[in-house]
């Protein structure tokens, strides 16, 4: 295990050198303030927490990724706004000034008015992130982390607030019967219907 956090550490290290080989390049040939740069990863890595290793598991060690945007006329700043990488497809048609939902029902959404603004709180609200081959579901809305093991039936509710580490499941002592039924809902919805029952 301390191998691989030392490979990902040199990983990151040349990930950190290759970005600003392209941010300087981008700078010499007067181009920086005429791009945009998004950096978002398809995962996080369990090191040990919560006794487990690798990817794909529910928690915000691995469920929880970075995405950075950089670009001319954006707000700096971490909003802490739910997005995800379903983002990234009608962000990039609205930059391209193309309308994202023209003839396509995208269960993303631009994060462009959001970004030129700094204003999210028309963002959405519940964010439904789910790994069908290991039969989990993932439900974020506020600080709260719902998640549903729906292969195995086990439930835990986190207030990532209090609790940022997720150590103590609050699934004993709270009613989740509202969070599965939302969670619930997001799975079976796509692309317009799903961005509605996100608000």
């Amino acid at each position: 295990m301390r191998r691989v956090w030392e490979g990902k550490l040199e990983e990151l290290r040349d990930l950190d050198d290759q970005i600003r080989r392209l941010v300087r390049a981008l700078r010499r040939t007067g181009q920086l303030d005429n791009t945009v740069i998004m950096l978002v990863s398809d995962n996080g890595y369990m090191l040990g927490e919560h006794r487990l290793f690798m990817k794909e598991q529910p928690y915000e060690e691995s469920a929880g990724v970075p995405f950075i945007v950089r670009g001319p006329g954006f707000v700096s700043g971490a909003p802490g706004a739910l997005v995800s990488q379903v983002d990234l497809m009608p962000t990039t048609l609205d930059l391209a000034g193309l309308d994202p939902d023209d003839g396509r029902a995208l269960d993303g959404r631009s994060l462009l008015p959001g970004l030129r603004s700094g204003d999210w709180s028309g963002w959405r609200r519940r964010l439904l992130v789910e790994n069908p081959h290991l039969g989990w579901a993932l439900l974020r809305e506020r600080s709260l982390a719902f998640i549903h093991q729906y292969e195995r039936g086990g439930r835990e509710l986190y207030d990532l607030a209090a609790d940022p580490y997720q150590m103590r499941s609050l699934d004993r002592t709270v009613d989740t019967g509202e969070h599965l039924e939302a969670l619930t809902a997001l799975r079976e919805a796509a692309g317009t219907r799903l961005r509605r029952l996100e608000d």
